[in-house]
């Protein structure tokens, strides 16, 4: 029956032009191999084997084998129709750096199934079918879910695109990450707490260190005194990296107790950094050496090999010790 599988559907076609609302029988018992007009939602089992029922979701024919119902294909065994219908995954913007992304879920249709569903492109994406494991590539058919995720790029205002192909369509979904940044470094000459002599100075201090480290624009301290907070006189664009190498400090609110990822310097590097400042860029008032005019009494210092809150609050120094500073690009 399964050789003469195509004449067998040309005879239905002449013999019953308008198929029944209903589930019918051709024979009296399935086993000795039944034709099922109109869809039936039976398991496919010993009792149905060498059946053929048509299917209304692929619009397919589909025989039973004695285990599972079988779509009839073409003589070549691929499917006739491998352009669904089109989709399209929205573009994400203002993604944080470095992060994963995920797409939302579409439903795939309008095509013969099974097909090969494929991503390749920059950030290492990843597709999910059906909400299964992420994988490059895997089958699906119509009417299955589709998901992509990728990395975004470690660059600010940088797009990496995933190419999502299924059958003869694709579709581009890219991932934008933040735009603006600011820098951040720590500078190399010491200075005491008592020669610092006001907050205009210390931007000074930080603009000539910048220049010297061969660091463009214009430079302002993180720093507190007994009038001013650290965090009111900066402007912060996000993310935070390192002047010196790019590396991600912060991605969001670099006073809020803590940075994301690393410190402002390696871990391995001298690190004491004046201040002035609790935790959330508040000045920690009588730790200023008198708004950094007077060798008496000491100031708060920070440690910028560290990236909990301790990077700006670690301890106190005399106003005579030497600390950095901490500088910023406005």
């Amino acid at each position: 029956m399964r050789r003469n599988l195509a004449g067998i559907i040309a005879l239905l076609v002449v013999w019953f032009p308008a198929l029944p609302a209903q589930a019918q029988e051709t024979s009296a018992r399935f086993e000795d191999g039944s034709v099922i007009f109109s869809y039936d939602n039976r398991d496919c089992d010993g009792t149905l084997e060498g059946s053929l029922r048509w299917n209304p979701t692929p619009k397919k024919f589909e025989v039973c084998d004695g285990t599972e119902w079988g779509q009839i294909a073409s003589e070549n065994g691929a499917s006739t129709d491998t352009a669904p219908d089109a989709f399209t995954f929205t573009d994400l913007t203002n993604h944080s750096l470095g992060a994963i992304a995920l797409s939302e879920t579409l439903s795939i249709t309008g095509f013969d199934g099974p097909l090969i569903a494929e991503v390749s492109g920059a950030g290492t994406p990843e597709i999910s079918i059906n909400g299964g494991a992420w994988v490059t590539a895997g089958e699906i058919n119509p009417g299955d879910s589709l998901r992509v995720r990728q990395v975004s790029s470690v660059s600010v205002s940088t797009a990496t695109v995933a190419a999502v192909t299924v059958g003869t369509v694709t579709d581009n979904w890219s991932v934008t990450t933040k735009a603006g940044q600011t820098r951040i470094f720590r500078t190399t000459v010491g200075i005491t707490g008592a020669s610092i002599g006001s907050l205009a100075n210390a931007d000074s201090i930080c603009q000539t260190n910048a220049a010297n480290l061969g660091f463009s624009g214009t430079w302002k301290a993180i720093l507190s005194d007994e009038a001013t907070n650290a965090k009111d006189r900066v402007t912060i664009a996000y993310p935070v990296i390192r002047a010196e190498d790019g590396l991600t400090v912060d991605t969001a609110n670099i006073f809020d107790g803590s940075l994301d990822t690393n410190g402002v310097t390696e871990s391995s590097s001298t690190s004491f950094v004046w201040t002035g400042s609790n935790p959330d860029g508040t000045t920690e008032a009588g730790l200023t050496c008198s708004s950094w005019s007077s060798s008496a009494g000491s100031g708060r210092h920070g440690r910028s090999n560290r990236s909990d809150g301790t990077w700006m609050t670690e301890g106190g120094t005399i106003c005579t010790g030497t600390r950095s500073l901490y500088c910023v690009d406005q």
